[in-house]
């Protein structure tokens, strides 16, 4: 088995090194393994492409016959995959690399928030376009091979409210796990912030910073419009009880969006 390259997605995106040159019609049953394939190596690439490094105990048919020859092993006992060994001899047939840092997603990624069929960003083989900001929300879907329609969503795990995760439209397999954001890195453009909820915004973000600057923590029960379109979708709340802002909070669900840093 030669090598094989994977490449992660994602605001994230991360990449795995799995190396290059696969038999063709080598395919995967991604651990726990259920009976069914998950992708096959077409001689040039896999389809559908990996987004991750597979996890430990995935299964590897090498030959095409339909029956796993090979299995992704754990040497280090780190939890991720690190070689792949014949089953019947446990012979390392290669060794992976694990993926240390995110490289970015496969150019022409795209990212559509609304799922209007209008995206959001590209990645165009260097960074996304425009730049990305903040976790996409949950349910952003995720254009893989820039070809139109999403092979992909980001979806939120734990329930929190905020995505941890991207994962197969047509499966719900999990394809990458995100970090969260604890701390925002900054709005989308043309985010608003109205203190007294009286329509009025104190702040507009202008994409680089808000204009005028924010000073100080603004209070419980700001109103945000996240998307510059008039009526806001979250507010300002205070979860620990202390008085001072320390979330973000969706108005109608009251799932908390985005963790605050008090100050």
């Amino acid at each position: 088995m030669g090598r094989l390259c994977v490449c992660m997605t994602v605001c994230l995106l991360l990449a795995a090194g799995w190396a290059s040159a696969q038999p063709e019609g080598t395919r995967l049953d991604f651990a726990p393994p259920d009976g069914f394939w998950d992708t096959t190596f077409d001689g040039t690439a896999w389809d559908p492409p990996i987004t991750k490094m597979p996890p430990v105990g995935t299964l590897v048919d090498g030959t095409g016959d339909d029956n796993a020859d090979a299995d992704l092993i754990d040497r280090n006992n780190n939890g991720v995959s690190d070689a792949v060994a014949a089953i019947d001899t446990d012979e390392v047939l290669m060794e992976l690399e694990e993926p240390v840092i995110p490289v970015g997603p496969r150019m022409g990624t795209t990212l559509d928030y609304e799922g209007d069929g209008v995206s959001e960003h590209t990645y165009d083989g260097a960074a996304w376009n425009p730049p990305i900001a903040q976790q996409p929300p949950v349910g952003t879907m995720v254009d893989l091979e820039g070809d139109g329609p999403p092979e992909a969503r980001f979806a939120d795990l734990n329930g929190n409210g905020v995505a941890d995760a991207v994962v197969d439209i047509g499966t719900g397999k999990v394809l990458m796990e995100l970090e969260e954001p604890v701390i925002p890195v900054g709005p989308r453009m043309g985010t608003t912030l109205d203190y007294e909820g009286d329509g009025v915004s104190e702040h507009t973000y202008d994409g680089a910073a808000w204009n005028p600057p924010i000073a100080q923590q603004p209070p419980v029960g700001t109103m945000v419009d996240l998307e510059g379109d008039g009526p806001p979708e979250a507010r300002f709340a205070d979860l620990n009880g202390n008085g001072v802002a320390d979330a973000v909070v969706d108005i109608e669900t009251g799932d908390v969006l985005m963790e605050l840093e008090e100050r």
